[in-house]
């Protein structure tokens, strides 16, 4: 009997070991009572799609997540110049605040979403500290022209104290402000959901984002979840050596050594070798066709027909230094006139099927033949 003691105290100990790790590894986030917009949230209120959208559409850079503090994030030459932040409850610290304003004036771009001010831990608000004071209101949803020509839905109405003057880029002055920092700046809508899920599909809420990712810095974007309350958890390393150098960790740690040793000599296995199954590819042509079905299903002949012409632009900007002028090109070359004409239809809202159609043939036809203009 005193021969298997050890074996069964040992495997008792790993396995309460075990579930501890397991229990705490395993633990979902803590998700904020409100609901409010987070990438990692399925529901309405959340922004997994729009996350999903810069994946998927953003062609300079990439998008990412953070469930860390923003003072732990790589100097802005070595992370991406755009940080997305839907409606933080947890307030910034000094340390973040001086950070994000850190990377404000080195050229960084900050898009931040929320019906109040961010607050700063034992200082004025984020955006007081800018200058910019407003109280909002909720009034029924409605569709608002911006001056780049996107109509983005708005369930604010904003009413700006002080700060606003001279900086807002939406209809009436009123939505979106535009405050520059040092060589770079902050785009702040006051609506919690204004990236929310069921906002993408009927308005150019999503295609808003990308383009202002794009058009800024290397085109990268960073995803803020740490402010949400979906903070990194700790790694498994951490977790082992403040347990070993508790009062339990040492008899655990030698029990666990013992046991280990136990099953060396002895030769124990814990059951068969399973191999791992290799995981098949995605089929490429499964994701176009699911792209085609989206806008299909979305009627967004207009969005179909922009991100082509811009895909195009954009290709050719390794050839000329800066995205292709189509209008000029067109000048020379008769199927690029009818891609921009093709192009104008859709921006009025008179483009077809076809027109839809014909104007993938012509991006795939001046791919083919390389061409990159005079």
């Amino acid at each position: 009997m005193n021969r298997y003691l050890l074996p069964i105290v040992t495997v008792t100990c790993l396995g309460l070991v075990f579930l501890f790790f397991s229990i705490t590894i395993d633990r979902k986030p803590i998700e904020d009572p409100q609901e409010r917009p987070s990438t990692l949230f399925t529901d309405d209120s959340g922004a997994r799609a729009v996350y999903l959208l810069a994946r998927r559409t953003l062609k300079s850079g990439v998008a990412e997540q953070s469930f860390t503090p923003l003072w732990q994030l790589a100097p802005l030459e070595r992370s991406p110049d755009t940080v997305v932040v839907l409606s933080p409850w947890l307030p910034l610290s000094t340390e973040e605040n001086d950070e994000l304003v850190r990377r404000l004036e080195a050229g960084g771009q900050l898009i931040l979403c929320s019906s109040k001010d961010w607050e700063v831990e034992g200082q004025a608000g984020f955006l007081n500290q800018l200058g910019l004071e407003f109280s909002v209101k909720t009034v029924e949803g409605r569709l608002l022209k911006t001056t780049d020509n996107y109509e983005v839905w708005i369930e604010v109405e904003p009413d700006w104290k002080s700060g606003a003057e001279n900086h807002t880029v939406s209809q009436n002055n009123k939505h979106i402000v535009e405050l520059e920092v040092g060589d770079g700046r902050v785009l702040f809508v006051p609506d919690d959901n204004f990236l929310s899920n069921r906002f993408l599909r009927d308005s150019d809420n999503g295609l808003w984002l990308v383009r202002k990712v794009e058009g800024w810095g290397d085109g990268q974007v960073l995803f803020d979840e740490f402010h949400l309350g979906l903070g990194k958890q700790e790694g498994l390393l951490p977790l082992l050596r403040r347990f070993f150098f508790s009062k339990w960790g040492l008899p655990f740690l030698q029990l666990t050594v013992a046991g280990v040793l136990f099953l060396l000599v002895t030769r124990r296995r814990l059951g068969r070798v399973v191999h791992e199954v290799a995981h098949k590819k995605s089929d490429p042509l499964l994701l176009v066709k699911a792209r085609a079905g989206l806008f299909e299903a979305s009627k967004a002949r207009s969005v179909a027909v922009d991100r082509m012409c811009h895909e195009l632009s954009y290709q050719l900007k390794s050839n000329v230094g800066k995205p292709a002028d189509l209008e000029r090109l067109g000048e020379t070359d008769e199927r690029v006139a009818e891609l921009v004409r093709i192009h104008r239809r859709a921006t009025e809202g008179k483009a077809t099927e076809h027109d839809v159609l014909r104007a993938g043939q012509l991006l795939l036809t001046i791919r083919k033949e390389h061409y990159i203009g005079s």
